[in-house]
């Protein structure tokens, strides 16, 4: 169940689940040093202030909680199905599974190197570092799930025209394909921004140049607050750099896609043979819904989720912060 819950959290819920828990432990952490270390004498002599942060400890924990059970309800109650799939297997035992066997090693290492250059680069906050592996990851396979899939199920034989006897279907058929393959290639370009973005020069870069920012702010402001403080605030501000470029790099991908699909929504599909409808079927069923339900960009119950987790994490940071 966990590893399902995991690849649950990563990959069908894009900026959500696994970065706001990220938060989270990052937030808990920092309350947490607070409590036995700075404010112990305080708190030993003020009762509101360690009422104050008895509260905030019980909705940090209330907050991680009910965004851990959300995101599995959703998963395991079926709330966002794939189409055909109700319960996801499908879904992983193709893809997330056969990701993980191609590639382990290579996930492995990337995760070990990128770990601790972030983790220097960012004095070792979880947010950042959770932020930088999740891109590397998510990159990694939305990359292969475009580049190996759904190229391979476009490839066509010349026996597969063998059982249409008009000629001018075949011409037909052969000219859409065509223009099918120039968007295939639209969504290849596409693709190829996200494994651009798994460059170690602009993840470090992107880190460090706001942590760099974040610094100066500290510095400016007369180092007056606990640093922890602008690390939770420079935490928030990365996931939501993270949240919108994948948001706006995801619906790009998502128009690419839907315009392949009205593509071969145009084939005059009903002349085919029985192999091209099996390829259709195919094909139909593993692009336009498939890529969309990745990164949730029609998902009602995925929007929510965002939404609601950043807004916590947003509300109950600003109230540790004041």
């Amino acid at each position: 169940m966990g590893p399902r819950i995991l690849t649950s959290l990563v990959f069908e819920y894009d900026c959500s689940s696994l970065l706001i828990a990220g938060l989270l432990y990052d937030d808990f952490l920092a309350m947490h040093d607070l409590l036995r270390k700075t404010f112990r004498p305080v708190l030993s002599m003020d009762p509101a202030l360690t009422k104050r942060f008895t509260r905030r400890r019980l909705i940090c924990y209330m907050q991680f909680i009910s965004i851990t059970v959300l995101s599995i309800l959703i998963h395991y109650v079926g709330v966002t199905p794939f189409v055909g799939d109700p319960e996801g297997d499908l879904f992983h035992r193709l893809f997330v599974r056969r990701f993980f066997e191609d590639n382990y090693a290579l996930v492995v290492l990337q995760f070990i190197v990128f770990y601790t250059v972030i983790s220097i680069m960012t004095f070792g906050s979880i947010v950042q570092v959770t932020m930088c592996m999740y891109s590397v990851i998510q990159i990694n396979f939305q990359y292969h799930l475009l580049v190996d899939d759904l190229n391979n199920k476009l490839m066509f034989h010349p026996d597969d025209f063998s059982l249409i006897e008009d000629y001018s279907h075949q011409q037909k058929i052969s000219k859409n394909l065509k223009r099918c393959v120039e968007e295939l290639l639209k969504i290849q370009a596409v693709a190829t921004k996200f494994f651009k973005l798994q460059s170690p020069v602009i993840l470090v870069s992107m880190v460090s140049g706001g942590m760099v920012v974040l610094v100066l702010l500290y510095l400016l402001l007369g180092g007056n607050r606990p640093f922890s403080h602008f690390k939770i605030a420079g935490g928030l501000f990365v996931a939501e750099y993270m949240v919108v470029t994948f948001c706006r790099l995801g619906q790009e991908y998502s128009n690419a896609s839907v315009e392949f699909y009205d593509k071969l929504c145009e084939l005059p599909w009903y002349y085919w043979g029985t192999n091209n409808r099996k390829m259709l079927l195919m094909i139909l069923t593993n692009t336009k819904e498939l890529t969309i339900s990745c990164f949730g960009l029609k998902d009602l119950n995925h929007t929510f989720l965002l939404y609601v987790s950043i807004l916590l994490a947003i509300a109950i940071d600003s109230i540790y912060i004041l």
